[in-house]
């Protein structure tokens, strides 16, 4: 391993993508190729199935290489992807996609930015449902420090019935620890929910739908037979959508565009 990185360090491109295709390639040496690799190495590497490469070297690749789809499509197709990094990715084709649909397709820019901030949403949820703990802190931290933990994605989740995600990204827009905000949230008396989304800089409109939400995903159970997470969904769905009387009309047109592509998910 030295060796190797010795090489990686004085090599050429064409040594240094030479070591990357090694079998078995060991993750000090990974960390050299995305340290000191040239963009051919490091995406050789990437696409390298059997090479051990750890989370800060997957970071860093995206960190230099932040345009270069030679380095993140190889990455797309590991066997495992810590959820930070796969959540980078998604961003990062998901403004591959809003260009080429503005640049092939001519959409205007406001559209197609719509249609990929829904795709990518649909996609960073998907990444949840996997994370333990400490994985969706990180995730959550991550959305947040990159401006991708947006309100839409908070009323995704608990339309979903995911309370953890939305107690984890309260915790963090109002930058309170989570077991405070989880007491907030939860609080009996209703107003711990206010006094913490006020905190948050949410917009104010968001208010009433996320009460709804939230009260309805904590009075709507599993039922623990199959495809109950379908059927639990669709309740929700249902839940809410009685509840609109309760919401002005601005509101009602807010939450109804946000849950539109929920309902086919339901």
């Amino acid at each position: 391993d030295e060796d190797l990185v010795e090489i990686i360090r004085s090599g050429s491109s064409e040594k240094q993508t030479a070591v990357a295709k090694r079998p078995n390639v060991t993750e000090s040496v990974a960390d050299a190729l995305v340290e000191r690799g040239s963009e051919k190495a490091v995406a050789t590497l990437m696409s390298n199935d059997t090479a051990a490469i750890g989370e800060k070297a997957l970071v860093k690749a995206l960190d230099r290489f932040p345009d270069s789809e030679a380095v993140a499509a190889p990455m797309v197709n590991r066997a495992k992807l810590p959820v930070t990094v796969a959540e980078r990715l998604v961003a990062l084709v998901s403004e591959q996609l809003r260009e080429r649909l503005v640049a092939k397709h001519e959409l205007p820019n406001d559209m197609a930015a719509d249609i990929v901030i829904q795709t990518r949403e649909k996609a960073t949820y998907g990444l949840v449902g996997g994370a333990g703990d400490a994985d969706l802190e990180k995730l959550v931290v991550q959305l947040r420090r990159s401006h991708r933990l947006t309100p839409s994605l908070l009323l995704r989740a608990l339309c979903m019935g995911d309370v953890p995600f939305f107690e984890m990204a309260m915790a963090q827009l109002g930058q309170v620890p989570v077991n405070n905000a989880r007491l907030l949230i939860h609080d009996a008396g209703r107003l711990g929910l206010k006094s913490l989304f006020d905190r948050t800089g949410l917009p104010p409109k968001l208010y009433p739908p996320l009460r709804i939400a939230l009260d309805v995903a904590n009075e709507t159970d599993f039922d623990g037979l199959d495809h109950d997470l379908e059927r639990h969904r669709r309740r929700m769905l249902e839940r809410i959508l009685t509840q609109f009387e309760e919401l002005a009309s601005d509101d009602v047109d807010y939450l109804l565009t946000k849950l539109s592509d929920l309902t086919a998910a339901a």
